[in-house]
């Protein structure tokens, strides 16, 4: 069955590549193109209508696919799995409640890369457009930047000069007013409603797999 979704891979391990794009294949993607490096990449994507990234975040020239996916998101918003051979675990630890759930370990299963691609396409597209109430309120909208920022509650609580609880309560009301269940879908939300009256730079992914990269370096 096809899917009426366009994808372009950032990885430059041949084998790797060509894998990932077999599995997607299969499974009805469209896979419009595989760059070796970033500015391939941003080439392709100038030139091709992309529906979704998937980037190995340390590519083996050493370079760190984030600072492509940051130039993406400054043209338009577009859903992006990341692809690693770095263990996240403490990561996951100290940022377990914004955690996104699009980032996945080498070796990828066929499985694994087909259901994340479908996943992060369905959160992103079933998002509500709306236009009318409800609304954030003041406070929500600065714990929706602080999240698009990657902070945890911990971190937003310091920077609010509130109490972790209240970040908690607030990120609850949040979820609960929009039928959402995480700071990934709250971010993408807001960038769907226009909700921030500043361009966010970066997805909750995003800044999470930048800190991936700094905490293990």
């Amino acid at each position: 069955m096809e899917i009426d979704a366009k994808i372009l891979i950032l990885e430059d391990r041949r084998d790797n590549a060509s894998k990932m794009k077999a599995v997607l294949e299969s499974g009805g993607f469209d896979v419009v193109g595989i760059a070796r490096c970033g500015e391939e990449a941003m080439e392709m994507f100038k030139k091709e209508p992309v529906d979704l990234l998937i980037c190995r975040i340390e590519l083996e020239s050493g370079e760190i696919s984030v600072k492509f996916v940051k130039r993406v998101l400054k043209k338009r918003p577009v859903p992006c799995v990341f692809v690693t051979s770095l263990d996240y675990d403490g990561l996951l630890k100290r940022n377990i409640d914004n955690f996104p759930e699009f980032v996945i370990t080498l070796p990828v299963t066929d499985m694994q890369l087909a259901t994340a691609a479908k996943c992060a396409l369905h959160k992103y597209d079933c998002l509500p457009h709306l236009s009318e109430d409800p609304v954030p309120t003041n406070r929500e909208l600065d714990i929706i930047l602080q999240l698009a920022k990657g902070k945890s509650s911990k971190e937003i609580a310091d920077k609010l000069c509130v109490s972790y609880e209240t970040v908690k309560s607030h990120k609850k009301n949040i979820f609960r007013k929009f039928n959402i269940s995480s700071g990934y879908e709250t971010i993408a939300l807001a960038y769907k409603n226009n909700w921030l009256s500043i361009w966010i730079s970066i997805l909750n992914v995003v800044c999470f797999a930048e800190g991936l990269v700094q905490d293990v370096l």
